[in-house]
């Protein structure tokens, strides 16, 4: 009887080290990855968002006026023109935002 205790023991031990061993090759390689790797840390993110954001785009359209052509949006003109969109409907007060016409000329300047 005391020979089957013994021999369970056994077994349990084996499989917590085993377990035990797989957990340490896990923890060891998760570790080395994370110093090797290139990713940039949560400030340098931060920094470089705001370096985007701080950056204006340079605008697609440099003419001063817009024919609105078929699927645009005041948004898109925006964004291709540099124009925004508050600056838009200021300059265009007889333009619904919502129903462009096709061919309608905005002004942009």
């Amino acid at each position: 009887m005391k020979k089957r205790t013994s021999v369970y023991f056994a077994r349990l031990f084996a499989l917590l080290a085993l377990l035990a061993a797989i957990a340490a090759v896990y923890f060891v390689a998760t570790n080395a990855l994370d110093e090797d790797s290139s990713k940039p840390t949560k400030q340098e993110r931060r920094q470089q968002q705001k370096e985007k954001q701080a950056e204006e785009p340079e605008p697609k359209i440099k003419a001063a006026t817009y024919e609105v052509k078929s699927g645009d949006t005041l948004t898109r003109i925006s964004y291709l023109s540099g124009v925004k969109v508050t600056k838009l409907i200021e300059l265009n007060p007889e333009t619904d935002p919502q129903g462009l016409v096709i061919g309608e000329v905005l002004k942009l300047r």
